[in-house]
């Protein structure tokens, strides 16, 4: 196998992974243990479309590093991914100050 044919294999994927786990659940397995989940405006579920539209900004973010630099400029800490796909990133279970 040759590296571009591997490069292209690991991408699809990492996109099939991320596109469906944030598309059905908003999370995948790393967001889970650290408790975060991508939802879109209201706290909905992102959906495929979306989530796809987010992984394929942030797979071309590299070429860009304006595009990772602005999450840490940004009031709400939110990357060129989640202005673009309309998502945010949130604490996941919520938890509620009167438990």
């Amino acid at each position: 196998m040759g590296l571009p044919l591997a490069l292209t294999a690991a991408f699809a994927v990492a996109a099939v992974y991320e596109i469906g786990a944030v598309g059905a659940w908003g999370q995948t397995l790393g967001k889970r243990i650290v408790q975060i989940k991508v939802v879109a405006s209201g706290g909905v579920t992102v959906g495929y479309a979306r989530a796809a539209i987010r992984f394929l900004v942030l797979a071309a973010a590299p070429l860009s590093i304006p595009g990772f630099a602005r999450a840490a400029r940004d009031s709400e800490r939110r990357g060129l991914h989640d202005r673009v796909a309309r998502t945010v990133v949130v604490k996941w279970p919520a938890r509620s100050e009167y438990r």
